[in-house]
């Protein structure tokens, strides 16, 4: 009886543990942490990038050669749009010929540290 016990104890605190997990880092800012949970609820309701549009949205962070991290929001359909650290929009790159004109950025030389998140089908 102790063995069972122990067993579905173990067993319980695995499945809350697992479920409990996020599926992006916790060391992101705020606005970029409700920008996804906006996302995901969006999903649930039915209203997903994914599914309507085929164009998943991917969230990445990158390193400037000034040190700055910005991130990249990307789309399947090919839109690429930047934001700084805060939160502040940087520039939209699918209208832009050159990536130099991001504003004063230069995001050509952009380092790619991390896939912050990955909005699957």
């Amino acid at each position: 009886m102790g063995k069972s016990i122990k067993l579905l104890t173990t067993i319980v605190l695995i499945v809350v543990f697992l479920g409990c997990q996020k599926d992006y880092p916790t060391d992101i800012p705020n606005w970029l942490e409700e920008r996804i949970k906006a996302e995901k609820k969006e999903c649930r309701k039915g209203v997903c990038h994914c599914e309507s549009s085929g164009a998943c949205l991917l969230i990445t962070e990158y390193e400037l050669n000034n040190n700055d991290i910005i991130y990249e929001f990307t789309t399947g359909s090919g839109g690429a749009f930047y934001y700084d650290y805060n939160g502040n929009f940087m520039c939209d790159a699918t209208s832009t010929a050159d990536c130099n004109t991001c504003f004063e950025y230069d995001i050509c030389d952009k380092k790619k540290i991390r896939v912050i998140w990955d909005q699957e089908p």
